[in-house]
C-alpha cells in the first residue's frame, strides 16, 4: 500500500520527473536571475567607466593643448606721404605645449592693402613650447582710414597637438590712430 505522502508516490508519474529533475530547474531559474542580475550590475558600471574615461581623456587634451599667443614687434609707421605705411613684426609664440603641422593663413584685411607672399599662408612642421614664428608684412593704408577706421587683418592658425587632435585660432589685429587691438581666441577643436 502506497502512503500519500510517500515520495515514491508523489514523483511515481513520470510526466512529471524526478527530483533531480525539480532540483535542476530550480537550481537553473536562480542562476538565470542571478545572471540578468549581474549584467545589469556590470552594464552600470560599464557607463559610469565610460563616464570616467571621457571626462580623463578631456583633461589630457586640455593639458596638452597647444596655446599661441600673437606678439606684434615694432609697430611704427611712416606717415609722410599720403599712404601710411607699417612693417610690423608679428610674433606668433608658442605659450604651452607644442604643435605639429602649423598653418598661418590671413584671411583677410579691411581698410588696408597687405604685402606678403604668395597666398598668405606660412606653414611649419613643429613648433614647441616657447618656439616663435615672425611674420613681416607690408602693411598700407591711407590717411583716411587712419584718422578715420581702422585696418583690420584677420589671422587663422590651424595646428595638430601630438595625439593629433586638429585645432583652429583666430586672431583679429586692428590699429588705427589711437594705437593696436589684438583680440585672441581660444583654440577650438575641429577634429
Amino acid at each position: 500500500m502506497h502512503d500519500m505522502f510517500s515520495i515514491n508516490f508523489f514523483f511515481a508519474n513520470s510526466n512529471i520527473g524526478s527530483i533531480a529533475d525539480w532540483m535542476m530547474v530550480f537550481i537553473s531559474i536562480f542562476t538565470a536571475v542571478f545572471l540578468i542580475l549581474n549584467f545589469k550590475s556590470q552594464l552600470i558600471i560599464q557607463k559610469a567607466q565610460l563616464k570616467v574615461t571621457a571626462i580623463e581623456n578631456e583633461r589630457y587634451r586640455n593639458e596638452i593643448l597647444p596655446r599661441i599667443k600673437l606678439s606684434p614687434k615694432g609697430i611704427e609707421f611712416d606717415h609722410r606721404t599720403p599712404v601710411y605705411t607699417i612693417a610690423p613684426n608679428f610674433e606668433f609664440i608658442m605659450e604651452e605645449n607644442a604643435c605639429k603641422k602649423f598653418t598661418m593663413i590671413v584671411l583677410k584685411h579691411t581698410d588696408c592693402s597687405f604685402t606678403w607672399p604668395i597666398d598668405y599662408i606660412f606653414t611649419s612642421p613643429t613648433l614647441l613650447k616657447n618656439d616663435t614664428v615672425i611674420f613681416k608684412p607690408l602693411i598700407t593704408f591711407t590717411a583716411e582710414t587712419y584718422e578715420n577706421s581702422k585696418a583690420i587683418i584677420y589671422f587663422e592658425i590651424k595646428f595638430y597637438d601630438f595625439i593629433d587632435n586638429y585645432y583652429r585660432q583666430d586672431f583679429i589685429f586692428s590699429y588705427s590712430k589711437g594705437g593696436y587691438l589684438i583680440d585672441r581666441f581660444a583654440p577650438e577643436l575641429i577634429s
